[in-house]
């Protein structure tokens, strides 16, 4: 048991940075799809079957396939030539190493609250847990998915009338 975690540990690891590293789209796709598999499988070794086959059926499969067909109908080549981090990019990675130094020197300061033990797995036990404890945790979560989607359409919206 302990051998099959430290296994499908390591690909998840191996997955999400060939997710960060891969400058192929597609790849960078498949990588995802590993890291999504093999957290599933720790999922399932964590007795957790529900949320590991949620993960495996919803993630690996659903959410990797709308990224492959979203990758797959975008024009590539206009994306290449028109990409140019400089500045931009630089100013991403300093304020991204900036929040990691922050959120570790909170962490370190103070001190980190229990956590009421995770549910058995079972669909019950997680509503109760989502439901209960944890809704407003939840429903931020989901408000923010729909900003990002409505920000998205947006965005779309916007590039096909600058292209028409």
């Amino acid at each position: 048991m302990t051998t099959l975690f430290w296994l499908f540990g390591v690909l998840a690891i191996v997955g999400a940075l060939g997710v960060l590293f891969q400058t192929h789209p597609v790849r960078g796709a498949l990588f995802l799809l590993l890291n999504f598999l093999a957290i599933g499988v720790l999922y399932l070794l964590a007795r957790a079957p529900f949320v590991g086959f949620v993960q495996i059926l919803v993630y690996a499969g659903a959410i990797v396939v709308l990224f492959l067909v979203a990758i797959m109908v975008m024009d590539l080549r206009r994306l290449e030539s028109d990409f140019d981090l400089g500045l931009m990019g630089f100013l991403t990675f300093v304020l991204g190493v900036a929040f990691f130094v922050i959120v570790a020197l909170v962490l370190l300061k103070n001190q980190i609250p229990e956590v009421s033990p995770p549910p058995t797995g079972t669909p019950e036990a997680l509503g109760e847990w989502l439901f209960g404890q944890y809704l407003v945790p939840f429903e931020l979560a989901s408000i923010l998915l729909l900003v990002a989607i409505v920000g998205a359409i947006v965005l779309i919206r916007r590039r096909r009338q600058d292209v028409s």
